[in-house]
């Protein structure tokens, strides 16, 4: 990085992330997995294909906003 700064995400390199946008952009989730980097493609189409939808419905069951964006109008 610039100025000799050690890159905060250096040793987060090899995970991989998943983005999930609804279709009004209100909501975006990420998913982050572990050293999945090299195999993120895979877990996509795990996504997309169903895969995942138990385990993500009980995340966002115990989910909690992490910010509320009050007035916001797109």
């Amino acid at each position: 990085m610039s100025k000799g700064s050690k890159n905060p995400l250096f040793e987060f390199r090899n995970d991989g992330y998943l983005f999930l946008i609804n279709q009004d952009y209100s909501e975006i989730e990420l998913l982050i997995i572990s050293d999945g980097r090299n195999l993120i493609s895979s877990y996509y189409q795990k996504l997309i294909d169903g895969g995942f939808d138990d385990e993500l419905k009980n995340l966002r069951q115990q989910a909690k906003d992490f910010y509320k964006y009050e007035g916001l109008v797109i």
